[in-house]
């Protein structure tokens, strides 16, 4: 029940089915339902006037087909079992389409039409059924294997396209794909048979240059991180790519296909200026947006300020920068730490948007961690960047700098500091983040503030 005649607005009260209720007309869709002293708005169409029923009929009767049990009385709705053909089923009826299947203690909902009453069929003496004719075909496209033959199910393996496999006939529609001892479902339209033709040369989707220095990148074997090390590239190679896959870049190494992180690469070549090493991590990422309003998520607004600061510290002083991703990938609080430490940084900043739950919330502040090893330097830093961003945000509110343990700053191995800038949910906050400007020189004042940490200290 809702507090407003919209569906979307709160659900306030959950009244269980064949609950007598009291009741008015709201209009040609809702009903007021009236408790106590309190009122409800409700759709009409969940409501049945008159006296509830004493009792539910139930009957025996059996699937006339492969029979769907679904959670509520939708056929959109979850599918929590699936009989097969002659089951025998308990069930009442529900309304003029739907009745209820009874499962031990369990009830579900599935369309009248597909129970028949009375005992199933006697099925003819059983026989040896011949063991279904199996094609050898291909996969004439990326396809999804299932344990169901419903799409809605979970998928259990891909095939690529071109990939050769074994298959025989389930239905009018599906085949089962069977792999070593296991059997799979599939539509028939998205096998072949016969021999797969030559998958096409694929193309290269673009360079990336590697981002170690004084280190070297392992290539590979899969686009995971403790999969098998075919070899290793120098900093600063030069690759083609053909596509990223959970972070990693697809790569040609030796005649075969490779994998290469792609957090220790970047677009443009490094530099080779000698200096401060500057880590620039961009918060969230991949499956974590981090905090979101509407549209605009956090993991986006960050790495866009990141990648700003990145290419004006190289433009303007020629300084080494990292990143501790490049792209929209997750990593945990431990893998930004260890980038950090592999790239032999020299001071780390962590980029953030803040959110509360009251609008109220706003403005820009700085951390550092005073348990770290370098607590001092970390302050100076943390200082250097708030003051640059304050002065230049000028509409913005200085909520100063301040100390916490935030994992990457607390566990670094160099002067870190972690930025806040600005708080989503505050309607004043969010016009600088969503704003391209804003952006640009929020990225400027952050790197100023650590150029001048860089001048003081190397």
């Amino acid at each position: 029940m809702f507090n407003r005649t919209l569906q979307t607005s709160p659900v306030v009260k959950t009244i269980p089915a064949n609950r007598t209720v009291t009741f008015s007309i709201h209009n040609s869709s809702w009903s007021v339902v009236y408790e106590g002293t309190s009122t409800y708005f409700t759709p009409t169409q969940g409501i049945t006037a008159g006296a509830l029923q004493p009792s539910v009929t139930k009957q025996n009767g059996y699937a006339n087909r492969e029979m769907r049990l679904f959670e509520t009385q939708i056929q959109t709705s979850k599918v929590m079992k699936v009989l097969p053909l002659h089951t025998p089923v308990v069930s009442s009826v529900y309304n003029s389409s739907w009745s209820i299947v009874y499962d031990g203690s369990a009830t579900y909902y599935t369309p009248t039409a597909w129970i028949t009453p009375g005992a199933p069929p006697v099925q003819p003496p059983t026989t040896t059924t011949p063991e279904p004719t199996k094609v050898q075909g291909y996969a004439n496209r990326n396809i999804n294997l299932f344990g169901q033959t419903l799409q809605s199910s979970p998928i259990l393996l891909v095939l690529p396209q071109y990939s050769a496999v074994t298959y025989s006939k389930h239905n009018s529609s599906w085949s089962e794909v069977h792999i070593g001892s296991k059997t799979y479902y599939t539509p028939t339209s998205w096998l072949t048979a016969g021999t797969a033709p030559s998958a096409p040369v694929a193309q290269p989707q673009g360079k990336v240059f590697t981002n170690t220095p004084g280190d070297a990148l392992n290539v590979r074997s899969t686009a995971s991180a403790s999969s098998a090390i075919l070899g290793k590239l120098a900093h600063g190679t030069q690759v083609d790519h053909y596509g990223l896959t959970n972070g990693f870049y697809k790569i040609k190494y030796n005649g075969r296909d490779g994998f290469i992180s792609a957090a220790f690469t970047m677009a443009t070549k490094p530099s080779v200026s000698s200096g401060a090493v500057i880590v620039l991590d961009a918060g969230h990422g991949g499956t974590d947006p981090g905090a979101v309003s509407g549209s605009l998520y956090e993991k986006t607004v960050v790495l866009d300020v990141t990648k700003r600061a990145e290419a004006y510290l190289r433009s303007k002083y020629d300084y080494q920068v990292r990143l501790t991703r490049s792209t929209d990938v997750y990593l945990t609080l431990d893998q930004r730490v260890q980038i950090a430490k592999n790239l032999r940084g020299d001071l780390f900043v962590s980029f953030h948007a803040n959110a509360a739950t009251s609008s109220a919330a706003k403005g820009i502040e700085t951390f550092y961690s005073s348990s770290s090893a370098h607590s001092a330097r970390s302050r100076v830093l943390a200082t250097n960047i708030q003051s640059n961003l304050v002065s230049t945000m000028s509409g913005m509110t200085n909520r100063g700098v301040k100390t916490a343990n935030y994992y990457v700053i607390r566990y670094n191995t160099m002067p870190s500091a972690l930025v806040e800038l600005g708080f989503i949910s505050s309607p004043q906050d969010i016009i600088h983040l969503r704003s391209d400007a804003s952006r640009q020189r929020m990225a400027e004042a952050i790197a100023e503030g650590i150029a001048q940490y860089v001048r003081a200290y190397h």
